[in-house]
């Protein structure tokens, strides 16, 4: 599925802790293989880890995500390709409502973006890599 953009990557990721505000901006790297992206960053000189595990069934992408910072527990994620974007849309709770945490891969050109989803269905950019 990323055979097209296979490769290791260098460049910034943007933090955004709040929306709108400037984001946090960072050094970072990731490695894309066939069905698997990783990526390294650091917040307040902590250095953090994710990844994000492809696999298809069908027209149906299911995404396992994690990240030191954002998901340590592995977050199941289900979505589809649409305009040479993988979009996974995964849950997690805080207090006692859902949100969501949507992300995207770019399947053209190498692209990491991550979207936090509050439970009324606002939509905000919580991350970026930008190589």
């Amino acid at each position: 599925m990323l055979e097209k953009v296979l490769g290791n990557y260098s460049g910034t990721n943007q933090l955004w802790l709040d929306y709108p505000c400037e984001p946090d901006l960072s050094s970072a790297i990731a490695t894309v293989s066939k069905m698997l992206v990783e990526y390294t960053w650091s917040f307040k000189d902590k250095q953090r880890q994710g990844s994000l595990r492809f696999s298809q069934e069908g027209e149906v992408i299911k995404g396992e995500f994690q990240d030191t910072f954002h998901s340590p527990e592995v977050m199941p994620c289900e979505g589809s390709i649409q305009n040479g974007i993988v979009s996974v849309l995964g849950h997690y709770s805080a207090g006692d409502q859902t949100w969501g945490w949507r992300l995207e891969v770019g399947l053209e050109k190498f692209s990491l973006k991550m979207f936090n989803i509050f439970p009324d269905g606002k939509e905000c950019p919580a991350v970026e890599f930008s190589p």
